[in-house]
């Protein structure tokens, strides 16, 4: 009955004598295998290294290689150089030049040639005494359009008739000469002009008056011509 505390104890003691041990052996085989993969590591390296030295000896070997390439690719340029440098020193050659140095010495006389007419003419020696407009008579001669058509379309006419001074049957003033004038009635007997031709780009002839209110119309005959057509353009027809 007293051995009973004593057998705990030791039970106790065991158990915990075991723990450590157990403790203690898992360490152990951690170490262990962490040596084991050290070693394969180290091996694993050698065999990369291996092959990385076979890999620059590969790699010197295409260096010097490649620099052989070069040093007779660099001979056989100066072969050909040297060939080619023979044939611009052959007869063709020395005539393409004698060609090229006559071209070159005509074009430095026409030049020369050129700037010294033009050094001649710059002058005031040369100069002439009147201007292109007045050798042509533009400023001078009659213009090239006439101011009665002009005012058909409707411009502003640039003269105008004189009023009369006699009374007429109506008693009314004289009246403008131009039909397309805004300061007098159209006149009845009033033809419209012939239709413009399509290949100029002129403004169309307007349209003829409408009859007035007294019903003369045109001619006093209650006939209204029709109006004239309309210019024709390109692709028309």
């Amino acid at each position: 009955m007293y051995d009973t505390p004593k057998k705990n104890l030791f039970y106790l003691n065991l158990i915990l004598v075991l723990l450590l041990a157990g403790f203690f052996l898992k360490a152990e085989e951690e170490e262990y295998e962490r040596l084991q993969d050290f070693k394969r590591f180290k091996k694993d390296n050698k065999i990369i290294d291996e092959e990385r030295e076979k890999g620059l000896a590969v790699y010197l070997e295409e260096l010097d290689k490649e620099a052989f390439e070069s040093r007779k690719a660099l001979q056989e340029y100066k072969k050909q150089k040297k060939t080619e440098r023979n044939s611009e020193d052959s007869k063709y050659y020395e005539e393409y030049l004698k060609e090229k140095k006559d071209q070159e010495q005509v074009y430095q006389e026409d030049l020369d040639e050129y700037l010294k007419d033009k050094k001649k003419y710059s002058s005031g020696k040369y100069k002439r005494p009147f201007s292109e407009e007045f050798e042509l008579g533009i400023l001078s001669d009659r213009p090239r359009y006439d101011y009665k058509k002009r005012a058909l379309y409707g411009a502003k006419p640039k003269f105008k008739s004189s009023e009369g001074k006699g009374s007429s049957s109506g008693g009314a003033s004289g009246t403008n000469s131009f039909p397309g004038s805004n300061n007098s009635r159209p006149d009845n007997n009033f033809t419209p002009p012939a239709p413009v031709d399509p290949f100029f780009d002129d403004i169309p002839p307007p349209p003829p008056p409408m009859p007035m209110d007294d019903g003369g119309g045109f001619n006093n005959d209650g006939f209204i011509p029709p109006p004239p057509p309309p210019p024709m353009f390109d692709g028309e027809f």
